[in-house]
């Protein structure tokens, strides 16, 4: 049997709560996760303190208070045909950006024939 259908591509991203510091506390502690607006740390209680935990590393940096930080929630979302674009752009060699304004794109890239056949076909794919 063949898939029929259409993959669907996840991408992550971090959204910003918006928790007082003790509900975040409190959440941590009942084993909700959170994470720096980049991913790149993870906030994790050890029974007494709480860490910025390196997701790379896994260095721990002790956090003496949560001052005026922002926390994030992990989610995943399903990617749209511009983020495919715009990933598309930004890993061709000699590209600086795809920008969309209304229903016009702005690309501004050396692309060889094969690669501008491929950004058409990746703008065309889910027409």
């Amino acid at each position: 049997m063949k898939f029929k259908g259409k993959i669907m591509k996840i991408k992550t991203e971090y959204v910003k709560v918006d928790m007082t510091n003790s509900e975040i506390a409190k959440a941590m502690i009942d084993g909700e996760a959170f994470y720096s607006d980049d991913g790149d740390y993870k906030l994790a209680w050890s029974g007494s303190n709480f860490f910025f935990k390196s997701i790379e590393s896994s260095t721990l940096y002790l956090m003496n208070d949560f001052g005026e930080r922002n926390f994030y929630r992990k989610t995943e979302v399903q990617t749209t045909k511009w983020d495919d674009v715009n990933d598309y752009v930004r890993n061709i060699s000699n590209s600086n950006y795809a920008i969309k304004e209304d229903d016009d794109i702005i690309v501004d890239a050396r692309m060889t024939k094969e690669q501008w056949l491929d950004f058409a076909h990746i703008l065309l794919e889910s027409e």
